[in-house]
């Protein structure tokens, strides 16, 4: 059974003011029943709490199972008594992700492709610490950013904002899947009424697909929100972006 299903039992019936008290109460003991290494099952239970401000919710549960990568509540129970705490534990706090390396493309190509399929500034610079780049798969790219914590960090304007989040979640990918996947560092402007209004930091990624290669933009402040490059998705009431540095 899906972790999800599982939780709807827990949700805080709309009718019942006390209800979210009383059913963290249920799912904490239930929960509880599950564990019998508790190293392991504090530590769970401190990241649920960590992200419900204190109670034990449906909702906080399921947002670590989802960070974790655990879908099922037979992989849940297996995760909270494993005899291999330190090691869940460490690969929690410092993963190393794999790929698949199947696809990968020059620095040439890669302009070309950011050119065709991106809205581009006419004096776009493009910046390369390699020669070639392995492509990763839209849902590697997903499950990257499920793990990645920058999003979970607070906004502070012109302390930490939009390119402290874009730097700090290439740079976490390079180090966790690997400093030669392209996923990059990049800059946009957003157009109104054919004036820039607002520029923005963002990362992209080229994934491979049975299409052939997309660029994908990526917004790192929210945990996964994915759109390919051609498609106005930009957000900010914006009605063009174009894109006017990207970092590999």
């Amino acid at each position: 059974m899906l972790v999800r299903e599982a939780l709807k039992q827990y949700e805080p019936d709309p009718n019942n003011p006390f209800s979210a008290i009383t059913n963290s109460i249920r799912l904490r003991k239930d929960l509880e029943a599950l564990a019998k290494q508790q190293p392991v099952w504090k530590f769970f239970v401190h990241l649920v709490i960590m992200y419900s401000q204190g109670l034990l919710l449906p909702e906080s549960v399921q947002q670590v199972c989802d960070i974790l990568g655990i879908p099922e509540i037979e992989q849940l129970y297996n995760f909270i008594n494993s005899i291999r705490g330190d090691a869940i534990l460490d690969e929690f706090i410092d993963p190393h992700l794999s790929y698949q390396k199947v696809e990968k493309l020059g620095q040439n190509a890669i302009i070309d492709l950011v050119l065709a399929q991106a809205s581009c500034e006419p004096d776009i610079k493009f910046d390369f610490g390699d020669l070639e780049y392995w492509l990763l798969s839209e849902d590697e790219v997903q499950l990257a950013l499920r793990k990645c914590p920058i999003d979970r960090l607070k906004y502070v304007k012109d302390e930490h904002d939009c390119e402290d989040f874009a730097r700090e979640t290439k740079t976490w990918v390079s180090r966790h899947i690997g400093g030669t996947v392209a996923f990059a560092y990049t800059e946009v402007n957003f157009y109104k009424d054919g004036n820039i209004f607002m520029a923005h930091g963002i990362n992209t990624a080229i994934v491979r697909s049975e299409e052939g290669p997309k660029v994908l933009c990526i917004e790192p402040q929210r945990d996964v929100k994915l759109w390919p490059c051609c498609e106005p998705e930009w957000g900010f009431h914006a009605e063009e972006m174009k894109i006017r540095f990207i970092q590999f």
